[in-house]
């Protein structure tokens, strides 16, 4: 009888352990968002066009760090009044901007396009949008630019990687992209110093470490496109950089 209370004892602790572990891990299990590609569609017809594709999280119902990257999103890839009326209103901004700087006659049928795509990063912790945008307005040619965001999937937060080129460490890394951008783009690099090199206008979160992404006309003529130089994680610790993600 002892033997066989000892057994239940046994079983139903062992039960209680299976429960809790369970549980706490169900508790702290990551959702994984599915993304819906949108698509707006804005201009005037035969004055200007306007086209929109954006990544919308689509099980974001009762996820609140879901919903913050969603308007996020929504701000940063269309405008601020995105997030509180619809796409096809806020895209109107873009058309009225466009026909304020486009002359009837003088220029091709000028146009802007947003192409996002998303992808998950580091274990699936990060979600990096990348958003290719091109705008003409006439001229030779138009303007481009290869936007990173990379936001926290577990608290909806913008990851500012800004900070790599400011405290202790800026100047080391502002030399390290020097030198890189030097030994990539030979003549065609146009920054005199590593005291003139600009700030990059965006960053994306690899697997590996950060894209550094310089926009056309930045540091090298508009053929070479957009920049990008890659610094490992590890290269960055070399450099005294605190990483915070």
């Amino acid at each position: 009888m002892i033997r066989l209370n000892q057994t239940i004892r046994s079983v139903a602790i062992l039960g209680v352990a299976l429960l809790f572990f369970f549980g706490v891990n169900s508790l702290y299990a990551q959702v994984v968002p599915q993304f819906k590609t949108i698509v707006v569609n804005g201009g005037v017809t035969g004055r200007c066009q306007v086209q929109i594709k954006y990544q919308r999280i689509a099980n974001d119902s009762g996820n609140a760090a879901f919903q913050k990257i969603n308007r996020a999103n929504r701000m940063e890839i269309i405008n601020e009044r995105a997030a509180t009326t619809t796409d096809d209103i806020a895209v109107q901004d873009i058309t009225a901007e466009m026909l304020d700087f486009y002359f009837d006659g003088m220029y091709s049928l000028p146009y802007y396009t947003a192409e996002q795509s998303v992808r998950m990063v580091r274990g699936g912790k990060y979600a990096v949008f990348s958003t290719y945008v091109e705008m003409y307005m006439g001229g030779a040619h138009g303007i481009n630019a290869d936007q990173r965001t990379t936001y926290s999937l577990s608290t909806g937060n913008k990851l500012d990687m800004s900070y790599l080129m400011k405290g202790g460490w800026g100047s080391a890394v502002r030399r390290q992209l020097y030198n890189r951008c030097r030994q990539q783009l030979g003549a065609s690099f146009e920054i005199a110093s590593f005291y003139d090199m600009p700030d990059p206008s965006s960053y994306e979160l690899t697997e590996r470490g950060v894209v550094f992404i310089y926009f056309p006309y930045e540091i090298a003529p508009y053929a070479e496109g957009n920049i990008r130089v890659e610094l490992t994680d590890a290269e960055l610790r070399q450099l005294g950089v605190p990483i915070r993600w």
